[in-house]
């Protein structure tokens, strides 16, 4: 959570069926309203946020 209290998640895929890379993404939850704020990720497998509001990802964390 930021400290606005919104939720971010990370998805390994957004592919039907079996993880696809490149379909990676981090969804924001404010509320009801579900925002896709990065897509494209490689098999992402972590993600920390700052105090900032800054987001790191691990990018390839379950690819050779």
């Amino acid at each position: 959570m930021d400290a606005e209290g919104r939720i971010y998640v990370l998805e390994l895929s957004s592919a039907a069926g079996n993880p696809s890379p490149g379909a990676g993404r981090i969804l924001r939850i404010t509320g009801t309203l579900v925002e896709e704020i990065v897509s494209g990720l490689f098999v992402p497998t972590g993600m920390v946020l700052d105090q900032h509001g800054d987001i790191y990802v691990s990018d390839l964390g379950a690819a050779a």
